[in-house]
This record gives C-alpha cells, sequence and structure tokens, in this order.
C-alpha cells in the first residue's frame, strides 16, 4: 500500500497551513517524526501523520515519492546496489576473478 499526500484543512481556511500523510504508514513511524510529523488517529478523513506546509512540505514529499517509487520497484533499488557493487570492485574481469578464487 502506497503513502499519501493530502492537504488538510477541517475548517475550511482561506490559507491551507497543515497537510496528512496517510496510508500503511507503520513501518516508517520513526522516520515521520524524526521529518516533524505528529500521529493522530482522530482527523477527519481518518487517521495520519500530520505536518505544517510551511516547515514540512519539501521533505515529506521527497520521503512519500521515494517509498512509493521503493514500493513501486522493489529489485530496481537491488539491481542498483549490485551494478555499483559490481563497478567498484573493478569490473566484469575482476568480479569473476573473486567469484572463481
Amino acid at each position: 500500500m502506497t503513502l499519501t499526500i493530502e492537504n488538510y484543512n477541517p475548517h475550511n481556511r482561506e490559507k491551507i497551513v497543515s497537510f496528512v500523510v496517510r496510508g500503511d504508514t507503520k513501518p516508517y513511524t520513526e522516520n515521520l517524526r524524526l521529518l516533524g510529523g505528529r500521529r493522530i488517529a482522530n482527523l477527519s478523513g481518518g487517521p495520519g501523520w500530520l505536518f505544517s506546509v510551511r516547515q514540512h512540505k519539501d521533505s515529506v514529499t521527497r520521503f512519500v515519492h521515494d517509498v512509493n517509487d521503493e514500493l513501486e520497484h522493489p529489485y530496481l533499488y537491488v539491481a542498483l546496489i549490485m551494478v555499483v557493487g559490481f563497478y567498484l570492485i573493478g569490473g566484469p574481469l575482476s568480479f569473476l576473478n573473486q567469484l572463481l578464487n
């Protein structure tokens, strides 16, 4: 399940001052707390993590996009790590030599 970001404006104010992150946030509890969020169970629309737009919008948006990309393409990150490691140890011949020895 992906994470979502929604503007949060329960009082229909002119200016939106907060936003909420919803979804399966349990694996990311510590990250969301460190980003400045507060978990609130009784928000209108259901539970979520509440953030200030002014202070946290960019960093939280980047985090949510990174999480969603990882959930969408989990093997892409594994492949990237393997490729980088492969070339860091000296390229294809060095890699094969290390495997064979």
